[in-house]
């Protein structure tokens, strides 16, 4: 007679709860998932670095509202950035 295989049995696993939301340590830090949220007034259209500061790019897509009001129109009129809708 043919001897049964014994059927392998997994032990139960223990299931940690997953956190929904990941709590920044600092307070002002926005969590990457809400900044599509944020509503951008001014986008960059075409990559460009900073006047001020070289090593700083801004990339399409950027926001650059916290610019100051003569800077973006400066942009606008260079076709770098536009008003978003």
């Amino acid at each position: 007679m043919a001897k049964a295989a014994k059927k392998r049995v997994r032990p139960p696993v223990a299931k940690k709860a997953i956190p929904l939301v990941e709590v920044p340590e600092q307070v002002g830090i926005i969590p990457d998932f809400m900044l599509d949220m944020i509503k951008k007034d001014y986008v960059v259209v075409t990559a460009f670095r900073s006047l001020n500061d070289f090593n700083k790019s801004y990339n399409p897509g950027d926001d650059v509202s916290h610019l100051d009001e003569a800077r973006l129109k400066d942009l606008i009129g260079l076709g770098l950035a536009k008003k978003n809708k």
